[in-house]
């Protein structure tokens, strides 16, 4: 009898004991990510804010007198569209497509009346950023692009004429970024960013006013904008 009734107790703590290691296996699995391992996703985003913009360099030049000046520009605004692949917890990579818009204002020189300004580019770009605390509630990041500045247009006006169009080159383009990320949902992200833009090298084409003088100008655009977007990982 007392054969027959330990084995089954035996049997039982066997089990018990089982189940204890196959939890303690489970556990440091789901610790290491064995149980859910990462899968790379792919993901879009828009996003948009307010823009300094910097670097129209102006020449005019009038009957006894040369002036050389930056345009005077009001805030701006950038809007942008990219698809990209998170690659990693860390790491992601996109290509973006996006727009800068300013307008300023010319004061009155010599025989020159005031002119208003329209300036823009278009910007397509390849970006990497990087995350050094992935899974934080707002989880910074930082990342870098390069790419190049297109459709870049200056556009003078002033009463009594018609816009004056120049048109700058293409150019190689680079920008920085730093910001932070809050999960919203298990497939939506809103951010919020500083970005820093910068063409490398935009000659235009020079302008020769048909009343007063010369108009020439150096077209390198520039901007420090405030984003705010959405991410949605597919």
């Amino acid at each position: 009898m007392t054969i027959a009734s330990t084995r089954p107790r035996s049997s039982l703590a066997a089990a018990a004991a089982a189940l204890s290691l196959s939890a303690c296996a489970a556990t440091l699995a789901e610790e290491n990510g064995a149980l859910d391992p990462f899968h790379p996703q792919v993901y879009a985003s828009v996003h948009g804010g307010p823009a300094a913009v910097t670097g129209v360099d102006l020449e005019l030049v009038d009957i006894d007198a040369v002036k050389r000046d930056e345009l005077d520009t009001d805030l701006g605004g950038t809007a942008a569209l990219a698809i990209g692949v998170h690659l990693s917890p860390s790491w992601d990579i996109e290509l973006e497509a996006g727009r800068t818009d300013s307008s300023g204002e010319i004061p009155a020189f010599g025989t020159f009346a005031e002119f208003d300004a329209d300036f823009s580019w278009t910007a397509f770009m390849v970006n990497a950023r990087y995350r050094p605390h992935p899974g934080h509630p707002w989880g910074p990041y930082m990342g870098a692009g390069l790419g190049y500045a297109t459709a870049v247009e200056l556009d003078l006006r002033r009463a009594g004429e018609g816009p004056i169009g120049i048109d700058g080159r293409d150019s190689a383009a680079v920008q920085l970024f730093l910001g932070a990320e809050r999960t919203l949902s298990a497939s939506v992200l809103g951010f919020a960013e500083l970005r820093y833009f910068r063409s490398l090298d935009s000659e235009s084409e020079s302008y020769r006013g048909v009343v007063n003088g010369v108009t020439e100008s150096r077209l390198r655009p520039k901007s420090t904008a405030l984003l705010f977007g959405l991410r949605y990982r597919f």
